[in-house]
C-alpha cells in the first residue's frame, strides 16, 4: 500500500512539475528581457510626443526666427528619435505599451500668448521639459540593459543638456530684450 502511495504521489508530482516547468517557460519567452527598457522607451517617446507638440505650436506663434529654427530642429530631430525607439521597443518587447505616469504638458497658458511673450514662455517651458528629459535618460542610463538603448540614453541625456543650455541662453536674451523695450 505505500509502494502504491508513493507512486501515485510521485506521479502526480512529475506531471504538475512538467507542466509548471512548461508553462513558466513559455511565459519567459513571452516577457521582454529587457522589461525596464521597454518601460523607458515608452515613457521617452511619450516624452518626446510633448516636446513635438510645443515645438509645433511654436512654429505657428514665435516671433523670433531663432526660436523658430530652433523648434523646428527639435521637432525634427526628436521624430526621428521616436521611430528609433519604436523600432527597439518592437525588437525587444512583445508587451504592451506601459502606460505613462508622466503629466500631460498644460500647454493653455503657452497657447494663448503670442510674439515675444510667447518666445519667452516657449523657452522657459522647453528649458524645464529638457531638465526632466535629462533626469530620466541619465536615470534610465544606469538601469537599461539593452547596449543600444542605454547608448541612445547615455547621448540622449547629453543632447537635450546642450539644448536646454541653448533655450536657457535664448531665454536670457529675449529677457534682456524684453527689459530694453520697456
Amino acid at each position: 500500500m505505500n509502494k502504491l502511495f508513493f507512486t501515485i504521489v510521485f506521479t502526480c508530482l512529475s506531471i504538475f512539475s512538467v507542466n509548471f516547468v512548461t508553462i513558466r517557460a513559455e511565459a519567459k519567452q513571452k516577457m521582454s528581457p529587457f522589461p525596464y527598457d521597454a518601460k523607458f522607451l515608452d515613457q521617452f517617446s511619450e516624452h518626446h510626443s510633448g516636446a513635438i507638440e510645443m515645438g509645433e505650436l511654436a512654429s505657428l506663434k514665435a516671433e523670433n526666427p531663432e526660436v523658430k529654427k530652433m523648434a523646428a530642429k527639435m521637432v525634427s530631430d526628436q521624430k526621428g528619435e521616436i521611430k528609433k525607439m519604436k523600432e527597439w521597443r518592437e525588437k525587444i518587447s512583445s508587451a504592451p505599451e506601459v502606460a505613462s505616469s508622466m503629466q500631460k504638458i498644460d500647454m493653455g497658458d503657452l497657447s494663448q500668448k503670442n510674439g515675444r511673450e510667447f518666445d519667452f514662455a516657449f523657452l522657459d517651458m522647453m528649458a524645464k521639459h529638457h531638465k526632466q528629459g535629462v533626469n530620466m535618460a541619465k536615470e534610465a542610463s544606469f538601469k537599461l540593459s539593452n547596449p543600444e538603448v542605454k547608448a541612445f540614453a547615455k547621448t540622449a541625456a547629453v543632447k537635450q543638456e546642450q539644448e536646454r543650455h541653448q533655450l536657457l541662453e535664448m531665454k536670457k536674451s529675449e529677457a534682456s530684450e524684453k527689459s530694453t523695450n520697456k
